[in-house]
């Protein structure tokens, strides 16, 4: 799993908001194997301070289950990535959808992108 991972009926609900918030041109490819993505034909830096939906303002707050008050905020753009293919730049967000035939199809699971977050706080 590239970045975060979410439930199916999660990522349903999620993927609906975002769409509406982010504008048109997004597709989600989310059952393949090693995880699944979102992509728009257009770079990252016309999403956080261009011409679309400026999604700094978006993130995920993840709740623990022992006690509901406390949360821990997850930037979107902690998960997106510019990509190039075929010479056309697009924005890759490392979100998906965790097939629910899976073992982690029940949880929220934490990949790579995630984890590389912490690592630029505590080693910078």
């Amino acid at each position: 799993m590239p970045g975060i991972g979410l439930p199916d009926p999660v990522f349903t609900s999620f993927e609906l908001t975002f769409f509406s918030v982010s504008g048109s041109g997004w597709a989600c490819a989310t059952q393949i194997p090693n995880g699944g993505y979102c992509s728009a034909p257009k770079p990252c830096l016309s999403y956080i301070n261009g011409t679309n939906a400026n999604l700094t303002r978006y993130n995920f707050q993840i709740y623990t289950q022992s006690n509901s008050s406390y949360y821990f905020r997850l930037p979107i753009v902690a998960l997106i990535r510019d990509n190039t293919t075929n010479g056309v730049k697009q924005i890759i967000l490392l979100v998906s959808s965790t097939d629910l035939a899976n073992q982690d199809g029940d949880f929220i699971v934490f990949g790579q992108a995630f984890f590389q977050n912490f690592e630029a706080v505590f080693y910078a």
